[in-house]
């Protein structure tokens, strides 16, 4: 007999996984469904066959753009950081040059 922690602990983990012993069944069942099942005799016309090209490339194109965007995001972060703090060493700058005449007006742009 289980206690109630032991209850509480089988509850918390979740569902029951499948049993490892069903897996080879499904496979054979699969692999033996596929093997003997009748060959499907049907014209596939040209449409279908540039259906699945485009697809194919937009998938292809998706995925290399998905690469140069993770590719380049550190650059681009990088140029952005580099561009601010050059934006702000030169407000600095003229920001410094009217403190010297003892005014602290910001520089016209």
């Amino acid at each position: 007999m289980m206690r109630t922690n032991d209850k509480e602990r089988a509850r918390a983990a979740g569902p029951r996984p499948i049993v490892p012993s069903t897996v080879p069944l499904t496979v054979a069942a699969v692999g033996w469904a596929g093997t003997f099942a009748p060959a499907a005799d049907a014209y596939v016309g040209p449409g279908a066959g540039m259906g699945l090209l485009g697809v194919m490339l937009a998938l292809v194109a998706a995925i290399l753009m998905a690469l140069v965007g993770i590719v380049l995001w550190p650059i681009r972060m990088a140029a952005h950081r580099r561009r601010s703090r050059l934006r702000e060493k030169d407000r600095d700058a003229q920001n410094g040059a009217h403190e010297r005449d003892g005014r602290r007006e910001p520089a016209a742009r």
